[in-house]
């Protein structure tokens, strides 16, 4: 008998290295892209940190599709 393996989701937050991971480009790019109208506002988690909410940057990658 086998064990289900857990199903792994990203978080509903994403900090900026998990960020350009999730959408395939580098910091550097990320960075850059935060500049564009387009582009998900970052949100604040805390007094320091700062992350992107998934669901932004998949309505965001799926208008890029459509493009």
């Amino acid at each position: 008998m086998s064990t289900p393996q857990p199903t792994l989701t990203a978080p509903a937050i994403l900090r900026h290295k998990h960020s350009a991971a999730y959408i395939g480009v580098c910091v550097t790019t990320l960075k850059n892209l935060k500049d564009e109208p387009a582009f998900p506002r970052p949100i604040q988690i805390s007094r320091r940190s700062v992350g992107y909410l998934r669901a932004d940057l998949d309505a965001w990658l799926e208008s890029r599709r459509q493009a």
